[in-house]
C-alpha cells in the first residue's frame, strides 16, 4: 500500500500559547503558527525566498530527498539515505503542511499570507522556488494530473499543475474542511471538523471536476484530523478529538476505514488509539499511526490490514508529529522533544520492528516531513 495524500502538520485550535513547546495540536484557522525559531548556519546552500539560492558546495546527486519542516522558519533538506543536511531553506513563517508533486517539487503551506505567501513550492532538493501563492491553506493534495488543491477551512481551491493558474473554487459543503485526499478514481475527499450537533463532523466527497459533493460520510466520523487512501482505494480516517481540543473532554478517538463508494465503515480501530495525529501506509497492508497524547510520551502503533494491532513502537519515539514511508517501505517519524530530548527523525524497518538510525544533525524542529524525488 502507498500514501496518496501527504504528511501534514497543523497547530492547535485551543490553548495555543501553552502548546508552543510541544508543537503538535491544531490551532484556530485564523491564528498564525506557534514559534519563530531562527535558521541555523547550513552546510550547503541557503535559499532566501526573497532572492536566488547560493549553490551548494557539492552537486546534489541523490535520487530522493527528505524534507523536514518546522513551526519556526526553516525547512531542512537531507539526502534520503543520509543523516547530514545538504541545504536549509530560510522562511518568514513556519510549515503547516508539506507534500511532493509528481515532478518532485515540494509544496508547503504556512497558512498566514499576512506574514508571507501562504503556499510556497520548491523545485526538487529545495534549490530554487517554483511558485508562491497567497493563501490561508491548511492542507494540500494532488490529483492524478498533478493539479494541486488547497483547503483553508472555508473553501477548496484548485490550480493547474506547477502554475498559479486557478482551475476552480469549491465552496459547497467545504466550511471547516482541512484534510484532503484523492482516490484512484479521482474523487476528492474533504475532512470537516464540524461545529455543532446540527453540523456534525464529516468527510465530503466530490466527483472529479465537480464543484458540488456527491455524498457526505458521517457514520464513524468524529473530528477527522487526517485522511489517506490505501492501494485498495479504501478511505482511512483518523478521528482525533484531542488533536483539536487537547486536555479537555472525552477522547473517543478511532481509525475508521471505508470501502470505495461506501459511507459506512467496514473497520473501526480503537485499540491503542489515543491521539492519532498522523498516519502512513506501508508494505503488506500495514497501517502506521502516530500517537501524540497531550503532554505525554507518545508511540507509533502498527496495524495489519484487518485492523489487528501488531506492535507498538516506542524505541526512539518522543512525541511523534508526522510520518512518511519511502519507496523501500522504511518508516520515517518526526519527533518533538519530550522531557528534554532533542528533535529527531527516527527511521525504522518496513515492519516497524527495528530502529535503523536517528537523524538529529541540523534539526531546529521536526513537525512535518515528506519525501520527494529528484
Amino acid at each position: 500500500m502507498k500514501i496518496l495524500t501527504f504528511s501534514r502538520y497543523a497547530s492547535c485550535s485551543f490553548v495555543a500559547a501553552m502548546l508552543a513547546s510541544c508543537g503538535v495540536l491544531r490551532q484556530a484557522q485564523d491564528t498564525p503558527p506557534i514559534g519563530a525559531q531562527g535558521a541555523m548556519p547550513q552546510n550547503g546552500a541557503l535559499l532566501n525566498v526573497d532572492g536566488p539560492a547560493r549553490p551548494a558546495s557539492k552537486p546534489d546527486v541523490t535520487k530522493a530527498y527528505l524534507y523536514v519542516g518546522t513551526l519556526g522558519n526553516t525547512i531542512t533538506v537531507y539526502p534520503l539515505n543520509g543523516s547530514k543536511p545538504i541545504r536549509q531553506i530560510h522562511r518568514r513563517d513556519g510549515v503547516r503542511a508539506m507534500a511532493p508533486d509528481p515532478w518532485g517539487d515540494v509544496y508547503t503551506t504556512d497558512g498566514d499570507p499576512s506574514a508571507f505567501h501562504g503556499i510556497i513550492a520548491y523545485r526538487p532538493g529545495g534549490n530554487s522556488t517554483l511558485l508562491k501563492i497567497a493563501s490561508f491553506a491548511l492542507a494540500i493534495a494532488f490529483d492524478s494530473a498533478g493539479n494541486f488543491y488547497e483547503a483553508d477551512g472555508t473553501v477548496v481551491a484548485a490550480y493547474v499543475a506547477r502554475t498559479k493558474k486557478r482551475l476552480r473554487v469549491i465552496s459547497d459543503d467545504t466550511r471547516g474542511g482541512d484534510a484532503l485526499a484523492f482516490d484512484p478514481a479521482g474523487n476528492l475527499y474533504l475532512g470537516r471538523e464540524g461545529a455543532s450537533s446540527s453540523a456534525p463532523s464529516s468527510v465530503t466527497v466530490f466527483p472529479p471536476d465537480a464543484k458540488k459533493p456527491s455524498r457526505e460520510i458521517t457514520d464513524g466520523v468524529r473530528r477527522p484530523y487526517a485522511l489517506l487512501i490505501d492501494n485498495s482505494g479504501d478511505l482511512v480516517v483518523s478521528n482525533c478529538a484531542p488533536c483539536y481540543y487537547p486536555g479537555s473532554g472525552p477522547r473517543r478517538s478511532s481509525i475508521t476505514e471505508y470501502a470505495p463508494g461506501s459511507s459506512t465503515p467496514f473497520l473501526t480501530i480503537t485499540e491503542g488509539v489515543d491521539t492519532p495525529i498522523a498516519m502512513a501506509v506501508g508494505r503488506g497492508g500495514l497501517l502506521f499511526v502516530a500517537d501524540h497524547p497531550y503532554l505525554k510520551k507518545g508511540a507509533v502503533t502498527v496495524y495489519g490490514s484487518s485492523g489487528t494491532l501488531i506492535r507498538t513502537i516506542t524505541a526512539g519515539i518522543d512525541q511523534p508529529d508526522s510520518l512518511v514511508v519511502d519507496s523501500d517501505g522504511k518508516l520515517y517519524v518526526a519527533n518533538s522533544p519530550y522531557r528534554g530530548h532533542a528533535y529527531s527523525i527516527t527511521v525504522y524497518s518496513s515492519n516497524g520492528a527495528r530502529l535503523l538510525r536517528t537523524i538529529t544533525a541540523g534539526l531546529r524542529g521536526a513537525h512535518v516531513i515528506t519525501i520527494g524525488k529528484q
